[in-house]
């Protein structure tokens, strides 16, 4: 039997995707005016802090306001360690191109470094 995945939900924070266009300037307003804390992050979404046990309510706000935002959802700690993971894996891999013309040994030790990371990997409890 295939083993399930279990988010790691981030307590009192949700991920607000606003419509193409949208600057983090006015997502950071537009938080801001509904009552929300804005929390910078690297991803295409925008994170917003908010009362613990009221994430499904805020996010019912936020969708409330089509005009401007595309989707809401709870943020997923596990999963973005992953997705953080496997990029720094392919940004890796992309850079053995500089191993084409080294000798065996220097090849093999830029993959043996990506195995050894790979091998290492801890999931979120």
């Amino acid at each position: 039997m295939k083993e399930q995945y279990f988010p790691l939900w981030a307590k009192g924070e949700i991920m607000v995707y606003f419509e193409e266009g949208v600057s983090e300037g006015f997502a950071k307003d537009f938080g801001s005016a509904l009552g929300y804390e804005f929390i910078p992050s690297d991803g295409p979404w925008y994170l917003f802090k908010t009362e613990v046990g009221k994430e499904k309510e805020t996010m019912n706000e936020f969708l409330s306001y089509k005009k401007f935002v595309n989707g809401v959802e709870r943020r997923d700690l596990r999963l973005e360690k992953r997705f953080n993971f496997i990029d720094g894996l392919i940004w890796k891999t992309k850079n053995l191109d500089k191993f084409y013309t080294s000798s065996e040994k220097e090849f093999l030790e830029g993959l043996n470094e990506i195995r050894k990371e790979i091998e290492d990997y801890k999931d979120l409890p």
